[in-house]
């Protein structure tokens, strides 16, 4: 299970574990669904798949802001296209960007934070949630079980934009995170994450 330091301390706004369990026959089978589910957490472009393409639409980019191929390294971009009206910033979608990966024995986490959208000369946080936000993705392996998790700490709406109606925006979209929206796309990821079809 995740150690608190492998995520960021909670000091605002809200936060949100939302954690699925898989319980295996055998150690060897939950090692074989630990190293798939961290092979699917590292394969961005395919999240859609993961959460029945369903909701949001994910795609790993480069810091110029090109599609990457492959599997997600620490200073990637995750470019998210959600439902709805899309940032003015970020050309009408958010951004995170991969700050840290973890890969300790029997424990994976990756961290993004909101970020600027690297195709755009601006230091705006073209994202929902303003830059002190994180979200956590884990797997990790204790005996026979696999948990997969989505770690959220210091949501809070990203109100800090110079365009005004990206500040409405992300007000209300922010909020409508907050309020649980967005636990069903983490609640289908962490789900995918652990399938074994």
């Amino acid at each position: 299970m995740t150690d608190e330091k492998d995520i960021p301390k909670q000091t605002k706004g809200s936060s949100k574990d939302i954690k699925e369990v898989a319980h295996c026959k055998t150690p060897d089978e939950a090692m074989r669904l630990f190293n798939q589910g961290r092979y699917k957490l590292l394969n961005v472009n395919n999240w859609n798949e993961w959460c029945d393409n369903d909701g949001a639409d994910f795609c790993l980019m480069d810091e110029t802001g090109k599609n990457l191929e492959g599997i997600a390294d620490v200073g990637d971009f995750i470019r998210i296209d959600i439902p709805g009206p899309g940032s003015n910033e970020g050309k009408g979608y958010d951004w995170v960007k991969i700050v840290n990966i973890e890969n300790k024995d029997g424990l994976f986490t990756m961290t993004v934070k909101p970020a600027s959208d690297p195709n755009v000369a601006t230091t705006d946080t073209t994202h929902f949630f303003d830059k002190d936000a994180s979200s956590t993705f884990e797997i990790s392996l204790n005996d026979k079980d696999v948990l997969a998790a989505v770690h959220g700490r210091n949501e809070k709406p990203n109100t800090e934009v110079h365009n005004f109606f990206d500040k409405i925006r992300n007000f209300v979209v922010g909020k409508t995170a907050i309020a649980g929206f967005a636990n069903l796309q983490w609640h289908k990821l962490v789900k995918g994450v652990l399938d074994t079809d």
